[in-house]
């Protein structure tokens, strides 16, 4: 049995249509954790006017927190991002937001772009 065919068994598809059934598994809609962000995504996150307003030596930390290749956003970076930043920034919502992407099911399952087609191939 075929991926594709184990998740189409199950009762969330069951009286979809192949279409239907199509346009579910590939519907972008799953919120997703990353399992990690770049330098680069924190400082996209980042609220100019906060940053402005920063002490230099929160500046200086935020900033080489940013320099490292890859921070787990669920792990030890949360609590140094609030300790710069607060609890309630804007820069904090938007790293919180930045940290999850949406995914489709099919994605999820790492079978691409289901078409009706391949939908009904499985199906039987």
């Amino acid at each position: 049995m075929s991926t594709l065919s184990i998740e189409l068994a199950l009762p969330a598809y069951t009286g979809l249509t192949d279409a239907e059934a199509a346009t579910a598994l590939n519907l972008v809609n799953i919120s997703t954790p990353k399992t990690s962000m770049s330098g680069s995504e924190l400082l996209d996150a980042q609220d100019a006017v906060e940053f402005i307003a920063l002490t230099d030596a929160k500046k200086a930390q935020w900033l080489a927190l940013c320099g490292i290749g890859s921070v787990d956003p669920y792990g030890q970076a949360v609590e140094v991002v609030k300790d710069i930043w607060g609890n309630s920034s804007t820069t904090v919502s938007n790293l919180a937001a930045a940290r999850t992407t949406l995914a489709s099911r099919a994605s999820q399952l790492g079978i691409g772009k289901v078409r009706e087609g391949e939908v009904a191939r499985a199906r039987t």
